[in-house]
């Protein structure tokens, strides 16, 4: 029985001590595991700050050229809306120009149209004017026909 006994306590050692080594081992592994784990995610800690810093920096950039073409993009409308301005000036004053121009050319069109008036107004008073000269010398005949007669009926 000593036997069967000592066999359970070795079988029982054996187990425990086979049980031990498996709980070394297991931790021994799990040890291991974690600091490949650590490790592991180190590297991808590291490698996903790179990102964001890549990201980051590729952001600023966009940002900075966008602010670029903005201010580019802004002097370009001021200029256009400068150039426009100068652009309504000059048609105003063309405009201005054009009704001064208009104007004077009615200004000469109706001075035109009077000179021709005025021309045809002195034809018609010349031919007024030798009427009246016709008229009148008529009228001193009369008159001197009647005085002749008037002083032979007087004498008479």
């Amino acid at each position: 029985m000593l036997d069967r006994k000592i066999l359970g306590i070795g079988i029982a050692a054996a187990l425990v001590a086979g049980f031990g080594y498996g709980q070394l081992q297991y931790e021994r592994g799990h040890s291991t595991a974690q600091t490949a784990y650590k490790l592991e995610l180190a590297k991808l800690n590291e490698q996903a700050r790179a990102a964001e810093i890549a990201a980051q920096t590729e952001m600023e950039k966009v940002r900075h050229d966008a602010n670029e073409q903005k201010q580019i993009s802004d002097a370009a409308i001021a200029s256009a809306h400068s150039s426009a301005d100068r652009l309504r000036r000059t048609i105003t004053d063309q405009k201005r120009q054009l009704a001064t121009a208009q104007a004077t050319a009615r200004a000469h069109a109706s001075a035109a149209a009077c000179w021709g008036i005025l021309d045809e107004s002195i034809r018609e008073y010349e031919a007024v004017a030798r009427d009246a000269d016709g008229l009148v010398e008529r009228l001193r005949i009369g008159q001197g026909w009647a005085r002749v007669i008037e002083s032979a009926v007087i004498e008479q």
